[in-house]
C-alpha cells in the first residue's frame, strides 16, 4: 500500500521524453525512490512510484493510462526543461493529477519541481512549489546520473519528498489499531490496509510505540475509533483496551477473530467495564468488522468539523483554480464530488452539506455558467445557510460580468476584505456552525 492513503501512487513522476538521454530519467527514479524508502521505510517502496518508461512516439494516441495513474497518485515530481514546459502531454498530467489531491491540501504542496535544464519564467503554480536544482551551473546540461553533485541533489529532493509526504499523510484521520493477536499477526496489516483506501492511517506509528503506554494514549487520544483484538491477549493489550474506553472521544471496538477465546483476564475485563462505557465486540467476521468501520467512518466524514472553513461554489470548469486556492487560516472545502460518478440527489445532498458548512461561501464566477452558480445560491437560501456570501468574479468576459453582476462581488482587489470577514466570524462563533471538512471527497 502506498504511504500516503487513499491514493494508489505516492509519487507520478511527469517528464519529458527528450529528456530522458542515456537513461538519465530512469536512474533518478530509481535513485531518489531508494532515498526516500530509506528515509520513509514501509509502506513507501519502488511499487508506489509511477514512472511511464513508454513513451508514445509523435501523432500516436495519448495513453489514458497517464491521465489515472496521475489521479491516483498523492505528489506529482515534474522534472522541468524547455521540452516539459511546451509539451501538451506533460501539461495533460499536471491537469489530471490536480483533479484528486489530498483532501485539505493545496498544489503546491503536493508539487515537487526538478529543473534538469534552462527554462524562461515558470507558470505561478510550478513557481511555488518546492524545488531542486540538477543543472550545472554555465552548462545548462544537468549533472551526469551517478555523479557527486548529482547525488548531493537527488538526496536533497529526496527529504524534501519525505516531509512532503508526512504532511500529506496526516491529513488523513486516524483509527487506533491495537496489537494483533499471535495466533493471527497478519490481521492488523490487513486493516491497516483496508483503512488506508478509506482515507485513514492506522496509529500508533510505528508499530513498535504500542508497546508504550504514554504513546499508545497519545494516538487513542486522536483517533476517531480504536480497535483491539481479544482472543489470549496479553496484559498490555488488556491495559491498553481500559486506556481506550479513557481516551478515545469514539467507539471501542473489540474484534474476536475466528478460533480465538477469550482469556478469563479478558471476560474478567468485560465484566468489569462500567455500565454505558461497554464497547462494541464483533466477531468473528472480518467483513462485519469492515462493514462496521465504513459506516462509523463515512458517517464521520460527513459530520466532521473544521475551525474555520470557506466554501469555493464552481462548476467542475473552475475545479483546477478551487484547488489551488489558499487563504491564510482558513481551511478550504471545494466540491471534490463532481469528479465522482454520482446520481443527481446525492451530488444534491453533497452541495446541502457544503452550502451549510461553511463559515463562508465564494461563488467562483469564471468558466461556470451563471445559471448554475444561481440555483446553487437559491438552494443555499432554502436551506437557510448562515455563512457569508460573495461572488468572485473572473475571466472570460470579466467586465461584462461587472456590467450584469453589480452588487455583492468581489474581484481579485476584494477578496482580501471579504476572507477578512469570514476570519472574524470564525472568531465570533467560535466553530459553531455545522459544517464538515470532507464535503468535498
Amino acid at each position: 500500500m502506498p504511504y500516503v492513503p487513499g491514493f494508489s501512487y505516492d509519487l507520478f513522476i511527469s517528464y519529458s521524453s527528450q529528456d530522458n538521454v542515456d537513461g538519465w530519467i530512469e536512474k533518478f527514479q530509481a535513485q531518489l525512490t531508494g532515498e526516500v524508502a530509506r528515509l520513509l521505510g514501509r509502506p513507501f517502496s519502488d511499487k508506489t512510484v509511477f514512472l511511464d518508461k513508454i513513451r508514445l512516439e509523435v501523432g500516436q494516441a495519448y495513453p489514458t493510462i497517464l491521465d489515472a495513474a496521475a489521479r491516483e497518485s498523492a505528489v506529482l515530481v515534474a522534472l522541468i526543461s524547455p521540452t516539459y514546459v511546451t509539451s501538451s502531454w506533460c501539461s495533460r498530467e499536471r491537469d489530471a493529477f490536480q483533479q484528486q489531491l489530498v483532501p485539505g491540501a493545496a498544489y503546491s504542496e503536493c508539487l515537487a519541481v526538478c529543473r534538469i535544464r534552462p527554462t524562461g519564467p515558470l507558470p505561478q503554480n510550478l513557481a511555488n512549489a518546492q524545488h531542486a536544482d540538477f543543472v550545472i551551473p554555465t552548462f545548462e546540461e544537468p549533472w551526469p546520473a551517478g555523479s557527486g553533485k548529482w547525488m548531493e541533489a537527488i538526496n536533497r529532493l529526496a527529504v524534501q519528498i519525505k516531509h512532503m509526504l508526512q504532511r500529506l499523510r496526516s491529513h488523513a484521520g486516524s483509527v487506533f489499531v491495537g496489537k494483533p493477536l499471535n495466533s493471527h499477526m497478519s490481521l492488523r496489516d490487513d486493516l491497516a490496509d483496508y483503512l488506508a483506501k478509506q482515507h485513514f492511517r492506522a496509529t500508533p506509528e510505528p508499530t513498535a510505540l504500542l508497546e508504550d503506554r504514554e504513546a499508545s494514549q497519545k494516538a487513542l487520544s486522536e483517533a476517531v475509533c480504536a480497535v483491539h483484538f481479544v482472543g489470549q491477549s496479553s496484559q498490555q493489550s488488556l491495559t491498553c483496551i481500559e486506556d481506550s474506553i479513557d481516551f478515545c472521544a469514539g467507539p471501542t471496538v473489540l474484534f474476536q477473530p475466528f478460533g480465538a477465546e477469550l482469556s478469563a483476564e479478558e471476560d474478567f475485563l468485560l465484566l468489569k467495564l462500567p455500565e454505558g462505557h461497554y464497547p462494541h465486540q464483533l466477531g468473528p467476521n472480518e467483513i462485519e468488522l469492515k462493514k462496521f468501520l465504513e459506516e462509523l467512518l463515512t458517517r464521520r466524514a460527513e459530520s466532521a468539523v473544521t475551525a474555520a472553513s470557506l466554501g469555493l461554489v464552481c462548476d467542475s470548469a473552475d475545479i483546477s483554480w478551487a484547488q489551488q486556492f489558499e487563504a491564510a487560516e482558513l481551511s478550504i472545502v471545494y466540491p471534490r464530488f463532481l469528479q465522482d460518478k454520482l446520481s443527481n440527489q446525492e451530488q444534491l445532498q453533497k452541495w446541502r452539506q457544503l452550502l451549510r458548512g461553511c463559515h463562508g461561501l465564494l461563488f467562483y464566477h469564471g468558466r461556470s455558467s451563471e445559471r448554475f452558480l444561481k440555483a446553487l445560491e437559491k438552494l443555499a437560501d432554502q436551506e437557510k445557510s448562515t455563512p457569508l456570501r460573495r461572488w468572485y468574479l473572473a475571466e472570460p468576459d470579466i467586465e461584462d460580468k461587472k456590467k450584469v453582476r453589480v452588487s455583492n462581488t468581489v474581484f481579485p482587489e476584494g477578496l482580501e476584505d471579504f476572507l477578512t470577514c469570514v476570519r472574524n466570524r470564525v472568531n465570533d462563533l467560535s466553530g459553531s456552525p455545522e459544517k464538515s471538512q470532507s464535503v468535498g471527497s
